[in-house]
């Protein structure tokens, strides 16, 4: 187990390093088009056009991702667990890879969240 937990913990430390650099490299560019959106509605345009969906035509994925543009760390989680490579992983692993990707984020100046953010925003999706 030592050198496949040892893998697993790089692979997680690069996937969000990766996804923060999206995200710093993003956020600025979607808030200058939208100087006046609110940061939801910036998270769910940067989370729609990463995923390929034009959320204006189709106004479901309004609904369905949402939930998860609460907050970057959201978005970031959201394409780590459901399209990333923690797809289908244990939930050990989805706390792990929190603590990372919450870290990267720190480093680019987003704000953290506390566990009691997290588990009341993200425990419901």
């Amino acid at each position: 187990m030592g050198i496949s937990n040892w893998l697993m913990q790089k692979m997680m430390k690069k996937e969000a390093i990766k996804l923060a650099d999206w995200a710093s490299t993003v956020y600025p560019v979607i808030k200058t088009q939208s100087p006046d959106a609110f940061n939801e509605e910036i998270y769910l345009q940067m989370l729609c056009s990463e995923i390929g969906v034009d959320c204006k035509k189709e106004p479901k994925w309004i609904e369905r991702l949402s939930p998860y543009c609460i907050s970057i760390n959201g978005i970031c989680y959201f394409l780590a667990m459901n399209l990333g490579f923690l797809k289908n992983t244990m939930t050990f692993r989805y706390i792990q890879f929190t603590d990372y990707m919450d870290a990267e984020l720190c480093i680019r100046v987003f704000t953290p969240q506390t566990s009691a953010i997290k588990r009341n925003n993200y425990s419901k999706n």
